[in-house]
């Protein structure tokens, strides 16, 4: 799972699926932090990764003290099983953020791809380039999980840039 801290001006606010965001405007964002969480094999039984998944979640809230948390909409391609623990893992993220006392944004892919992109349909790819140019990155992020944790974030800005200013 992919996460990302952004920060932009004094404004707190927060974000993601492995995403958290600080600050409102586009403008001047800026990445505290970015990475893949690894929270064990496939073979680990699934309770002892959510554990972890807990246990990052408050350690990424502890340090970077959000005051929001931004999610990307579960998908569910074919598989009941990735559908299950999708929202075994959601589960974890949206009590955690609760037991912080965080607000919780969730936009859909098409909308974070419209939003990075200017394109609802665009590959992770194109997301990814978009993701690294916004933010000023050297290279392009660790992971397409990570650039996907940062674009919810631009997202979230993006949205209360938005209704900040009457535009959504």
């Amino acid at each position: 799972m992919g996460s990302g801290v952004v920060s932009s001006d004094a404004t707190p606010m927060a974000h993601r699926v492995g995403n958290l965001v600080q600050g409102v405007g586009r403008a001047s964002v800026e990445v505290l932090g970015a990475g893949a969480l690894r929270l064990g094999q496939s073979s680990d039984p699934i309770h002892q990764r959510l554990g972890r998944l807990a246990l990052e979640m408050r350690r990424l809230f502890d340090e970077f003290c959000p005051t929001c948390l931004a999610l990307e909409e579960a998908y569910f391609g074919k598989s009941v099983q990735s559908a299950l623990r999708i929202g075994e893992a959601r589960g974890v993220i949206l009590a955690e953020a609760a037991a912080a006392g965080l607000a919780v944004e969730q936009f859909s892919p098409a909308r974070i791809k419209r939003v990075v992109t200017g394109s609802g349909s665009a590959d992770k790819a194109q997301v990814r380039e978009m993701v690294q140019r916004t933010l000023g990155l050297s290279g392009p992020p660790e992971t397409m999980d990570v650039s996907d944790a940062l674009a919810v974030g631009l997202c979230c800005f993006e949205e209360a840039r938005n209704f900040r200013f009457g535009a959504g």
